[in-house]
């Protein structure tokens, strides 16, 4: 009789190629393969607007970024590129202002595609191919720790559709797109620094600081490096950094120079420093314009706490790690928390939170060192000013006090639970057992929501003056519009359903839970059942990331009515458009408004001394009180829409 097999355990795993100091690492056709499938997933995604109607491009279709801003940004600044002209001002808005060096991405290489392509078409392809690489950049940093290719698979694509990333696409957000691909490739060459410092790891730094930074979007570089420092840090101080064991004596026997903890790493530090130089060098035009530019926007003098500490990310919100339509979504249901949907959701799929807790516990410790650190670390910024380190950042920190929407350090959080992810799934690859507690406590967990779940379903249908989930809505919604009467402005039956939807949502992470905890307690009988939690976070982040995209139809972005009326009426004038004013830029005309968080500071100042107002405080323009001063910045036509009929007004005393 055949003796009966052993259980699978790690001693039993057949071991991955190894380096040359002796960790795991995919070999090269396994990040071939990976790049082709990532590939695919992002066809499977996008391919519908890549080669669908050229006019249609993704974004949310009733209101964002994209409609009303960075459309007009690109075919403003890459038709003057075309046309042979390095656009260093906008003249079209704000009655002027700088354009180049702060989002206008007019050196960032990839953008070299609105040069050659249609607007529409080199902006979905812009969104497609940043999507791409950000999961192919979290697929080489999670093989560079060791993790198994479809451990490698699951981190990137969790990254690529996680909340804090696609929900950008629905905002419309171009440069937050083109910035956020880059920061796996950072930490992969800090990774790589610290590990074996050479050139290669210190040019691969350069390019990845560089191109951040060309991409157009300074926070998300400022909040990069922010990462980066304290990651870099923890690697400094630590006696193994995060991939390689200790030196040991035994390292002058291979025929290497024995070196001190110290003189390795002043080395590390020497090779950051080269990175940061060489980037930096690299993006200097941008940078050093964008310095300039931001001393010329009223954000440049510094602001106020209160208003710094705006669209921070609510702590009420990390229910959306298992719940991502409680507070509503992109669908039917509007989002009615607190700030803003794309930024104040932390969704990377329930099973690749489940994961990343399986991780950050029985992870193997060589590969999982810092993520979950950093993770909590990158969530307490998030907080900002719901946070009691928030004062110390903004008086302490310099950048802090011209910056708001901590929120945005959830995507960078995000990036270290993906890995987490894929170290908890490569750690049930390898047999790594999982105490049976854990099954049944995740199985509690999704029980658990339910009768919670069905108290919100109940509450939702109670008269809004007895219903305390009615209550919180309304709470909600008067932080956000700031309206004494909101109350009386809010449909009852989106009041039901928000109830509704939050119930549902929560329904979903129940059974999701519950499956969850079946296929972990399986997996230690049936080792293929890793393919099953595999599947399910891949299902999870996908469906997600599809029920977020939004289209719209790019020709919305210029009215036809107000382009034939501007060419029927030539002349040197200005015009106030208040429902589009940056539509100006693409018409062309000039606006004496815009649509920007960059309005140049002296204009704002005047114009706050027009209307006899603050100018700390001074955001937004108003017709009255001010009419000398528009007739002074030759202000002919005020447009407007009611009813959806074209209207105008015109002022005939404006001066040339």
């Amino acid at each position: 009789m055949d003796p009966q097999p052993k259980p699978p355990g790690p001693e039993r795993d057949i071991k991955p190629p190894q380096r040359r100091d002796g960790q795991a690492v995919c070999p090269t056709p396994h990040w071939l393969v990976a790049i082709s499938e990532l590939a695919v997933v992002t066809l499977v995604m996008f391919g519908p607007l890549l080669f669908g109607p050229q006019n249609i491009v993704l974004s949310n279709k009733d209101h964002s970024d994209l409609l009303d801003q960075y459309s007009h940004w690109r075919q403003f600044g890459f038709r003057q590129l075309r046309n042979g002209n390095l656009p260093l001002w906008n003249a079209h808005i704000f009655c002027g202002a700088p354009f180049f060096g702060l989002q206008s991405g007019l050196l960032y290489p990839l953008n070299a595609l609105f040069v050659v392509l249609p607007l529409a078409r080199a902006i979905n392809i812009t969104i497609a191919l940043h999507v791409f690489l950000a999961g192919v950049f979290t697929w080489l940093w999670a093989a560079r720790r060791g993790l198994q290719p479809l451990a490698c698979f699951l981190s990137a694509v969790l990254f690529m559709f996680c909340g804090p990333h696609v929900l950008h696409i629905y905002a419309g957000h171009l440069p937050h797109l083109c910035a956020i691909a880059w920061p796996p490739l950072i930490f992969l060459a800090i990774d790589g620094v610290f590990e074996k410092p050479g050139l290669g790891w210190i040019l691969l730094g350069i390019f990845a600081v560089a191109m951040q930074v060309l991409g157009g979007h300074p926070q998300y570089v400022f909040y990069t490096a922010i990462a980066a420092a304290v990651y870099s840090l923890l690697c400094c101080f630590s006696q193994s950094g995060p991939l390689t064991p200790a030196f040991s004596p035994s390292e002058g026997e291979r025929g290497g120079i024995p070196s001190s903890n110290l003189r390795r790493r002043l080395r590390f530090l020497l090779c950051l420093v080269a990175v940061v130089v060489g980037g930096a060098g690299l993006a200097a035009v941008q940078i050093l314009s964008g310095i300039h530019d931001l001393h010329e926007t009223w954000r440049g003098g510094g602001v106020s706490q209160v208003w710094a500490a705006t669209f921070s990310f609510p702590p009420e919100n990390l229910l959306t790690l298992l719940a991502p339509g409680f507070f509503g979504s992109t669908g039917k249901v509007a989002y009615w928390g607190r700030w803003d949907l794309w930024e104040m959701t932390l969704f990377i799929s329930v099973t690749g939170l489940v994961l990343a807790l399986i991780g950050a516990v029985w992870g193997e410790r060589r590969i999982r060192r810092f993520s979950l650190l950093m993770g909590l670390v990158l969530l307490l910024l998030a907080l900002g000013g719901y946070s009691p380190l928030f004062p110390l950042l903004y008086k302490l920190v310099p950048g802090f006090g011209s910056l708001r929407g901590n929120s945005k350090f959830i995507l960078l959080a995000a990036l270290f639970l993906v890995m987490l992810a894929g170290i908890g799934l490569d750690a049930l690859l390898r047999g790594r057992r999982i105490p049976k507690g854990v099954s049944v406590g995740i199985g509690s967990a999704g029980m658990l929501l339910v009768p919670l779940a069905l108290s919100l379903r109940s509450a939702s249908f109670v008269l809004p003056a007895d219903s305390w989930w009615h209550r919180a809505v309304f709470a909600s919604l008067r932080s956000r519009i700031q309206a004494a009467s909101v109350n009386a402005d809010v449909d009852p039956r989106y009041l039901l359903q928000t109830g509704l939807q939050a119930s549902n949502s929560l329904l979903l992470a129940a059974a999701t839970l519950t499956a969850l905890a079946l296929l972990l307690f399986l997996v230690g009988h049936y080792r293929k059942t890793v393919w099953l939690i595999f599947g399910l976070a891949l299902l999870e982040i996908m469906v997600f990331a599809h029920s977020s995209l939004d289209t719209f139809d790019l020709s919305r972005t210029i009215d036809a009515e107000l382009q034939a009326f501007l060419k029927d009426h030539p002349g040197d004038y200005r015009i106030f458009n208040p429902s589009q004013p940056n539509a100006a830029m693409s018409l062309p005309a000039q606006d004496i408004w815009g649509y920007d968080p960059g309005i140049p500071l002296r204009y704002s100042q005047l114009l706050a001394f027009a209307h006899c107002t603050d100018p700390a405080t001074w955001t937004r323009l108003r017709l009255a009180n001010a009419g000398p001063l528009f007739t002074m910045c030759r202000l002919r036509f005020v447009f407007n829409r009611r009813n959806g009929q074209f209207q105008y007004l015109e002022g005939r005393d404006y001066l040339p």
